[in-house]
C-alpha cells in the first residue's frame, strides 16, 4: 500500500511540474502577444501625431484615428490588466514549480537512501507479511483468551457450587439438589434403602422427605451412606396416617419442598 502511495505521489509531483511549465509557456506567449498590440498602439499614436501636423482637411481621418486610438487604449488597458494577472500567475506557478521540484528532489533522495524502488517494494512486502502474521497471532490470542475466559467462568461456577455443597456437607444436611427414590421399603422395621448415595448428595444423619404426588408423606433419618446407595429409617410419627412408604416413592432433601401435609 505504501509503495502505491509513493508511486502515486511521484506521478502527481511530476504532473504538477509539467503543468506548471506548460502554463508558464502559455503565459509568456500571452505577454508577447499583448506587447505586440501595445507596440501597434504606440505606432498609431505616432501616426496621429504626424496627421495632426497636416491641414484641417484631414479632420475626418484624424477623427477616425482618434476613435481607433481610444478603442486601442481600452484594449491596451484590458491587456495590461491581463498581463499583470498573467505575471502574477507566472510567479505563483514558478513558486509552485519550485516547491514541486523540491518535493520531487526530496522524494528521489529518499528513494535513493532506501535503496531504490525495488528494494523499497520488497521492504513494504516484508512489513505487510509481518503485519499479517501479527494480526493472525493477535486473532489466535484473542480466541485463546475467549476460551480461557469461558473455562474460567465454568471453573468459578463449579467452585462456587462445590463450596456451597461443602457448606451443606459440613452442616450435616443433604444437598438441596438431591432427588432420588426408594429402592426398597421394610414396613415392619420402618427401614428403607435409597437409589442414591453420597455421590448425589446424601449425607449421613441428615433428614430426608418422602414425597408422593407433590405431598410429603414421611420423613427419613439417614444412617448409612455409600457412593450410590443409602439406608434410612422412617422417623416415628412422621408417616401420614393412611400412607406407607413404597418402592419408587420420590425422596428429596428436607425443606427442599413444602412440608405442609394434608391428611386425606
Amino acid at each position: 500500500m505504501a509503495s502505491i502511495l509513493g508511486t502515486l505521489t511521484l506521478i502527481l509531483l511530476i504532473a504538477g511540474g509539467f503543468i506548471s511549465l506548460k502554463n508558464n509557456v502559455r503565459f509568456q506567449k500571452e505577454i508577447s502577444d499583448k506587447e505586440i498590440i501595445l507596440k501597434d498602439f504606440q505606432q498609431n499614436q505616432k501616426k496621429l501625431e504626424e496627421i495632426q501636423k497636416e491641414p484641417n482637411s484631414l479632420e475626418e481621418q484624424i477623427q477616425s484615428l482618434t476613435t481607433d486610438i481610444q478603442k486601442k487604449q481600452s484594449e491596451v488597458s484590458t491587456y495590461k490588466k491581463g498581463i499583470s494577472e498573467s505575471q502574477k500567475n507566472i510567479e505563483s506557478n514558478s513558486k509552485e514549480f519550485a516547491k514541486t521540484k523540491a518535493q520531487l528532489d526530496g522524494l528521489k533522495k529518499l528513494i535513493h537512501q532506501i535503496g531504490g524502488m525495488a528494494k523499497m517494494n520488497q521492504t513494504i512486502r516484508n512489513l505487510k507479511n509481518e503485519i499479517d502474521t501479527t494480526t493472525a497471532d493477535v486473532a489466535a490470542s484473542e480466541s485463546n483468551l475467549a476460551s480461557i475466559q469461558v473455562r474460567d467462568a465454568r471453573l468459578n461456577e463449579s467452585v462456587k457450587k462445590r463450596s456451597k455443597n461443602l457448606e451443606f456437607l459440613a452442616s450435616g444436611v443433604s444437598l438441596p439438589s438431591l432427588r432420588t427414590s426408594v429402592r426398597s421399603s421394610y414396613d415392619t422395621w420402618g427401614f428403607v434403602t435409597l437409589n442414591s448415595g453420597n455421590k448425589a448428595g446424601v449425607i449421613s444423619k441428615s433428614t430426608l422427605e418422602v414425597v408422593r404426588d407433590g405431598q410429603t408423606i414421611a420423613r427419613l433419618l439417614v444412617h448409612t451412606v455409600e457412593e450410590n446407595s443409602a439406608s434410612a429409617t422412617v422417623i416415628p410419627d412422621s408417616l401420614v396416617e393412611g400412607f406407607r412408604v413404597e418402592m419408587g416413592d420420590t425422596v428429596v432433601a428436607s425443606n427442599s419442598l413444602s412440608t405442609n401435609v394434608t391428611v386425606p
